[in-house]
């Protein structure tokens, strides 16, 4: 969700569980046809799940925040990039990027 701006955090958070239920809620007029076979079910309902693996993972990036997390700051900066190139922005030449457990907060 960090990749994800603070306008539609809420909208993008609540798409998983929207898909979740109109998946349930259209399991039983996919079931009712075929229901003395349960193989053909069980294929049907697989088919989304691979979809999803095939077309929109390829699409998920790791956290920068995870990734400066764990040390690995190349690769923060180039999600960080790839993310910039998305969303048609450019980001500063100068850009340091600060570990957030290291980060000094003011009170």
């Amino acid at each position: 969700m960090e990749v994800v701006g603070n306008k539609w955090r809420g909208l993008v958070g609540q798409y998983g569980f929207f898909f979740y239920t109109a998946g349930l809620l259209s399991l039983p007029f996919i079931a009712y046809p075929i229901r003395t076979h349960w193989r053909y079910l069980y294929r049907i309902i697989s088919l989304p799940p691979l979809v999803y693996i095939f077309l929109l993972v390829p699409l998920v990036v790791e956290s920068p925040r995870w990734l400066l997390v764990r040390g690995r700051n190349k690769e923060a900066l180039e999600v960080l990039r790839k993310l910039a190139r998305w969303n048609r922005k450019k980001l500063p030449d100068n850009i340091e990027l600060i570990i957030p457990s290291q980060a000094t907060t003011t009170t």
